[in-house]
């Protein structure tokens, strides 16, 4: 047979590269799968964004004074403080005592209506919120500029506040004067008596200490903070920095700023007066939810002096025993960029807080365009329960006689409304509620879906809906966004491991699994003994070099499944266009996936792993490409590739499988597709644009 085909392509989201076809640099908002969403509308400007303890999300609003507690989504109660909301000067940060969920004890530091810097204690009783007696006089804020006001509490149960200054910079030095300084005092604002100085200093050198945070898990003994140190384009020494702090330390300023030595210790990092950027807040990512490379991390909100520029979140990778030497800094969210390079406005310009949540996701505000606040999350593979632990928005359960009321989390377009195709039997509705019995057996999790909805509003960030018939005895429940397979085996348990689901079915189940339109797509297997196989990605372009994957992992993006092969003309051809289709459709989640093999006439794999490795990186070299290549393997020994032969429709190369976020076949073409061929096939299957 002579095969007239064409080949097709393969391509995934990348981080920075250059194509032939397409010389110029794929600029980024995000690394790859990280999205962001907002949750909240918001118009003021906050000065901090914090989770307590119990969950419960506080928002600061800086200018005005107020305090908003929203508990599972809804505002459950306020406090305003008097302030001075002038220059920098306003309410600044809140802590929590370590037993805040039973004494209901928080801590507040603001400038007040006299100008002072200070911290108060704040009292939660029930739904009602007060301002108690105060903590820490620190004294007048001249010309209410520099106030610092980063508040903390460590392990050792000690108040931890960042001071700036405030107006004279030569007390930055004096340990005796409270302000440019990192103090640590007793929750009822007195000195430790540990503390070396003999004061409440415990590191000085400051200017203005926007943002602290903290990181217990150290091997520094009391864990470590992190602290943003404000600069000036008005004071030629004052660079903006990003900080370790140093017990007993001293940070040089007012004596100089940035990377000043002389027997003083050096920021992270630090930006000089031409290139301020006016970082605000800080906090570390401990979390692994992004990925190991984005762990052990801080982010800085960095919205800069000027309302014209739209500021960044900035990444410091850390590295060394008490994670506080400085790995690689590089943008995590730049509102400026967008891949399609027509720029995004409803992309959140000007974060000006970060905060990583009880749920491992980050949560920031913004002053900008599109005002609110937003979550940070990654969009990895398998499906993303709503409600998740630790979330601020947590799935609820009251009985109500004999009915059950639920509540979770009202998720935007990113998930819940995704682009669907009813017509092969996926899910209609946004959200699906599943039950299932306790205890579970053998550690198997059995359950079943009992309510499909859209949900009915409940608050800005919450939806409900009532179960009329709950089974009978102790039952779990989960809640799924639209078309995520939890009724399978990829849903995972509150502490992250997968749920083996034993004999339980989705609509694939219904309308059945293979290589033809209206099919879901057969995972990659064995062709003898049917054991699933898991492909290595080989192009070192690709942002999943080295990572192996399944087809499930793949679910949630709608994908080109390409059957690619090494002596194949078509495909050459074809790898030149997709630089320009990965740069307008990767951000709505359409991924290029190849098999890879060496000859399409007996789909015959190299010899070996290493052989496939070599040509898959000259592949990529030669044409530029951030796709993902997968090197498909003959684990039956039959001299044919596993996935590739199964796939085989016509004996040629390319032959490319559309599948829709759902994981359903919804077209197969035989032959090459070029630029406006991808347009035409995924255009109704993809996301709107959007900030990502």
């Amino acid at each position: 047979m002579t095969c007239t085909c064409r080949r097709a392509a393969w391509f995934a989201a990348v981080v920075v590269v250059v194509l032939a076809a397409c010389p110029a640099a794929f600029a980024q908002q995000f690394p790859f799968n990280v999205k962001i969403e907002k949750i909240l509308d918001n118009t003021v400007e906050l000065g901090e964004l914090v989770q307590a303890p119990t969950g419960e999300l506080w928002m600061l609003e800086r200018t005005t004074g107020t305090i908003r507690v929203y508990t599972n989504g809804k505002q459950s109660t306020t406090l305003t403080i008097p302030v001075t909301n002038a220059c920098q000067s306003g309410l600044l940060d809140v802590a929590f005592a370590p037993d805040f969920a039973t004494s209901g004890v928080a801590f507040a530091s603001y400038v007040d209506s006299g100008n002072k810097l200070r911290v108060d204690r704040v009292l939660r009783s029930g739904n009602v919120l007060s301002l108690g007696g105060q903590v820490l006089d620190l004294g007048s804020v001249l010309d209410n500029c520099r106030p610092g006001g980063g508040l903390q509490v460590g392990k050792d149960g000690k108040l931890y506040l960042g001071t700036g200054d405030l107006g004279a910079s030569g007390n930055a030095q004096v340990d005796t004067h409270t302000s440019g300084k990192v103090l640590r005092a007793n929750l009822d604002g007195t000195v430790p008596s540990d503390n070396p100085s003999g004061t409440l200093t415990w590191s000085k050198g400051y200017r203005n200490t926007a943002g602290l945070a903290y990181n217990p898990d150290t091997a520094r003994a009391g864990g470590t903070f992190y602290l943003t140190d404000v600069g000036s384009a008005t004071t030629a020494i004052a660079s903006d920095e990003v900080n370790a702090v140093t017990p007993s330390g001293n940070h040089a300023w007012d004596m100089g700023s940035g990377m000043y030595g002389s027997g003083t210790n050096d920021p992270l990092v630090a930006w000089g007066t031409a290139a301020l950027v006016n970082p605000e807040s800080v906090t570390v990512l401990r979390t692994s939810k992004f990925g190991s490379t984005h762990q052990n991390s801080l982010l800085v909100a960095a919205p800069t002096n000027t309302t014209g520029v739209k500021g960044k979140v900035r990444q410091i990778t850390l590295t060394g025993p008490e994670l506080a030497t400085l790995g690689q800094t590089r943008g995590f969210l730049d509102p400026q960029l967008e891949m399609d390079g027509t720029g995004d406005p409803q992309c959140p310009a000007r974060i000006n807080t970060v905060m990583m949540g009880n749920d491992g996701w980050v949560y920031s505000s913004n002053l900008g365009v599109n005002p609110g606040i937003w979550r940070f999350w990654y969009d990895g593979p398998g499906p993303r329960e709503v409600s998740s632990t630790g979330s601020p928005f947590p799935l609820t359960v009251a009985r109500n006689g004999s009915q059950l009321e639920f509540g979770w989390e009202n998720l935007t377009s990113i998930d819940a409304i995704r682009a669907k195709r009813f017509a092969t039997g996926q899910r209609a509705e946004a959200y699906r509620l599943f039950e299932g019995a306790l205890p579970i057996a053998g550690g198997s999790y059995n359950h079943a879906a009992v309510l499909s909805t859209n949900g009915a509003a409940d608050g800005p960030a919450r939806l409900t809906a009532t179960l009329s018939a709950p089974g009978a005895g102790n039952r779990y429940y989960l809640i799924g966004a639209q078309n995520d397979n939890i009724e399978g085996t990829l849903g995972a348990a509150s502490s992250g491991t997968a749920r083996p689901v034993p004999g339980t079915t989705d609509y694939c189940t219904t309308i059945g699994y293979g290589k033809t339109v209206n099919k879901c797509a057969r995972d990659f297997q064995n062709e003898t003994t049917g054991a699933p196989l898991r492909l290595k990605d080989y192009n070192p372009k690709s942002p999943t070099y080295l990572q192996t994957f399944s087809l499930a992992d793949f679910r949630g993006k709608v994908l080109k499944l390409a059957l690619t092969s090494e002596n194949c003309f078509w495909c050459e051809e074809e790898a030149k266009e997709e630089g320009a289709l990965d740069k307008q459709y990767r951000d709505r989640d359409f991924l290029f996936v190849s098999i890879f093999t060496l000859d399409y006439g007996i789909w015959h794999v190299p010899a070996s792993e290493a052989e496939c490795q070599s040509m898959i990186t000259t592949w990529a070299n030669t044409y530029n490409t951030p796709s993902i290549i997968l090197c498909d393997i003959d684990a039956n020994g039959d001299g044919y590739g596993d996935v590739s032969n199964w796939y085989d429709q016509c004996n040629c190369a390319p032959q490319n499988f559309y599948i829709d976020q759902g994981g359903v076949i919804y077209n197969y073409v035989q032959g090459a597709q070029f630029y406006d061929d991808v347009t035409a096939a995924i255009g109704p299957e993809v996301n709107a644009p959007t900030c990502d």
